[in-house]
């Protein structure tokens, strides 16, 4: 779900050493990321090993589905081990500076799925 271009490398990475721990423990696992447009499909594979998902679908729309293994804790900002923050990026001609001064205007967000994504909005 957040496999971006800008860090495919690391999550490459990442992979690889997941792959190898989970060899040692006698878990099969691809070689290399399946990377696939449809996340709902990959997540109702039956061959699923492991993914990532946010924790709002995890526990509506996935619940019951699905076994939560282990949640990242990010050094990015706004991020507080497990906790993060949702970013609204606006044009430089509007001033507003809370959630509210947007009502009206017209928003893009990632998937409607997607609790930081979609209904961060929501306020």
């Amino acid at each position: 779900m957040y496999d971006f271009p800008d860090v495919r490398a690391a999550t490459d990475a990442w992979w690889a050493g997941l792959r190898r721990h989970l060899g040692r423990q006698g878990v099969e696992a691809p070689e290399a990321l399946l990377r696939r447009d449809d996340l709902m499909e990959q997540w109702a594979d039956p061959g699923l090993v492991i993914s990532q998902t946010c924790g709002y679908l995890l526990t509506h729309q996935l619940k019951g589905d699905l076994q939560p293994v282990a949640t990242p804790h990010y050094a990015a900002p706004g991020c507080d081990g497990p906790m993060y923050a949702s970013v609204i990026l606006a044009g430089r001609r509007h001033d507003g500076a809370r959630l509210a001064d947007f009502a009206g205007a017209t928003a893009v967000y990632s998937r409607t799925y997607s609790h930081a994504g979609y209904n961060a909005f929501r306020g």
